[in-house]
């Protein structure tokens, strides 16, 4: 889709979307509106990876296309709009408000997925996120050793975690679940891994003020990934400030700064400083 056509798109969006007069209409409100007057199952077969979690289409069309909006409920009470879906198979295509702020972006690799905000906005119950903590500071450490990351112990990791998220009795799955998405988009689409991992950062500020090592860790990396290396070395210096022993962000920071200046001066002083470290290999 060409960026006229895209604008053309949004801007007849934007139209559709001004009939609901609140930021958190009820679900008689989104019914009672002619163009949306039908709701049926998303094609997907349901969010198995997060239980109660239901996606509906909200169409004024027995067809997806012309477009139908993407609506999240949990436990069948409403939680908002979160995309719009259209075309026909095998050509399906979506808009998605990325972050909750109520604008969509484009999505031009056609790929399925749940924003964290969705999650975030269940209000899931909490006990305490010790055990989410713990996680992160073990895969932590494996980036700041001479060893590395052990893959398989990692593999089991998520694997643990993949479990939690598909327990309705776990009261932290909502951010389990982000965390799993940061690695299944990150090499796929980054700049989609890359708003997961801000918006998860930022939810467990949100929650307990603490600032996760890892989290920052992985917001650098998905930064550098979408080539805004700039933002990225702002970072890793906060990361460095957060924890003054974190080799992991002094290698990033020596890199970084060598790239800028187009010299070795940083690295090389880096190497003989750690010349066993992981990343040098």
């Amino acid at each position: 889709m060409n960026k006229k056509l895209l604008f053309c798109f949004i801007f007849i969006l934007c139209n559709f979307l001004s009939i609901f007069p609140d930021e958190n209409p009820t679900l008689n409100e989104i019914l009672d509106t002619y163009q949306y007057r039908y709701m049926r199952d998303s094609p997907f077969g349901g969010i198995k990876e997060f239980p109660d979690l239901q996606i509906k289409l909200l169409t004024y069309s027995e067809n997806i296309n012309p477009p139908s909006l993407l609506a999240a409920f949990y436990n069948d009470n409403f939680i908002g709009i979160y995309g719009v879906m259209y075309g026909n198979q095998p050509e399906i295509y979506y808009l998605y408000d990325f972050n909750g702020d109520g604008v969509f972006e484009y999505n031009g690799n056609s790929q399925y997925l749940i924003p964290p905000w969705l999650t975030y906005k269940i209000n899931i119950p909490r006990n305490n996120l010790d055990e989410f903590f713990a996680i992160c500071s073990e895969i932590y450490l494996m980036y700041n050793s001479n060893e590395g990351v052990n893959n398989q112990r990692l593999t089991e990791i998520l694997s643990a975690i993949i479990n939690k998220i598909n327990t309705t009795t776990e009261y932290n799955r909502d951010i389990y679940y982000s965390f799993i998405q940061y690695f299944l988009y990150y090499n796929q689409i980054p700049e989609i891994s890359l708003n997961i991992i801000l918006a998860l950062g930022d939810h467990i500020i949100n929650i307990t003020d603490k600032i996760v090592p890892l989290i920052v860790l992985y917001t650098d990396e998905a930064l550098i990934k979408t080539g805004n290396n700039e933002r990225a070395l702002t970072y890793f210096l906060g990361l460095k400030n957060i924890d003054n022993d974190s080799i992991v962000a002094e290698y990033y920071i020596a890199r970084l700064i060598d790239q800028q200046n187009s010299t070795n001066e940083h690295m090389d002083r880096f190497k003989n400083k750690y010349p066993r470290f992981w990343m040098l290999r």
